[in-house]
C-alpha cells in the first residue's frame, strides 16, 4: 500500500468518526423530540378527557331538552312573547325545526 492509499484510508476513518459522532447526535435530537411530543401527547389526551368527563357530567348546561324546546313552542305559540304574527311565527317554525333534527 503506497502513501496516496494509506492517506486516503485514514481520511475515511477519521471521517467515519465525524459521521458517527453526527448521527449520535442526531438520534439524541430525535429522541429528545420524541420525549417532548410524547408529553405533549399526554397533557392534550389528559385535557380532552377532562373535557369530555365534564360534557357528560354537565350536559344539561350544554344541550337543551327536548322537553324544554317543546314547552318552548307551547308557549310560544300562546303569543305572549310577540309584538306582531311574522315574529311569533318564525319563531315557532325554526323551534319546530329543532325538533325535526333531533
Amino acid at each position: 500500500m503506497n502513501k496516496e492509499e494509506q492517506k486516503a484510508i485514514e481520511w475515511l476513518k477519521a471521517q467515519r468518526g465525524k459521521y458517527y459522532k453526527t448521527t449520535i447526535d442526531y438520534i439524541s435530537k430525535l429522541e429528545k423530540e420524541n420525549k417532548e411530543l410524547k408529553e405533549m401527547l399526554k397533557n392534550r389526551i389528559k385535557y380532552t378527557n377532562e373535557l369530555e368527563q365534564d360534557l357528560f357530567e354537565n350536559a344539561n348546561n350544554y344541550v337543551v331538552s327536548k322537553d324544554k324546546i317543546i314547552e318552548l313552542k307551547e308557549e310560544w305559540n300562546k303569543g305572549i312573547y310577540w309584538n306582531n304574527a311574522d315574529d311569533k311565527y318564525y319563531a315557532v317554525k325554526g323551534l319546530e325545526g329543532l325538533l325535526k333534527e333531533n
